[in-house]
C-alpha cells in the first residue's frame, strides 16, 4: 500500500493535519478483493498505533505536496514496523495460518 497525493492535497484545501493511524491484527482474514481488506478474527490481539500530526500549509506547491506525501508514507511505514515488532513479528508480513480459513473467497493470514 502506498500513500496517494490525495490525502496531503486535501489536508491542504481543509487546514487540516493528515494523522498517520495504523491498526495491525495478529490473526486475520484477507479478503480477495481490490483492497485486500483485513479482517481481524476473534479474539485476536490487534495493535493501534497513531504518528505525529502532519500538516500541510494551505500555499504548498506541487514539490510541497509530494514531500508530504512522502514523509506520510515513511511514517506508516515506519508504524507498520512497529506494530510488527510489538506483534513480535518479521518486518515482513503478519502471522500466517493457511489451515484456518478453507473459504476460497478469503485468504487466512
Amino acid at each position: 500500500q502506498k500513500a496517494k497525493p490525495g490525502a496531503p492535497m486535501l489536508a491542504r484545501m481543509t487546514g487540516k493535519a493528515m494523522l498517520p493511524v495504523m491498526l495491525c491484527p495478529e490473526k486475520y482474514w484477507t479478503l480477495r478483493s481490490w483492497d485486500k481488506m483485513v479482517i481481524p478474527k476473534p479474539f485476536s490481539r490487534v495493535i493501534a498505533l497513531k504518528g505525529d500530526p502532519i500538516f500541510v500549509r494551505s500555499d504548498a506547491a506541487r514539490d510541497d505536496i509530494e514531500a508530504k506525501r512522502a514523509e506520510l508514507q515513511a511514517n506508516l511505514d515506519a508504524l507498520l514496523d512497529r506494530c510488527h515488532t510489538l506483534l513480535g513479528l518479521g518486518s515482513s508480513s503478519l502471522t500466517s495460518d493457511p489451515e484456518a480459513d478453507k473459504n476460497p473467497a478469503t485468504r487466512s493470514t
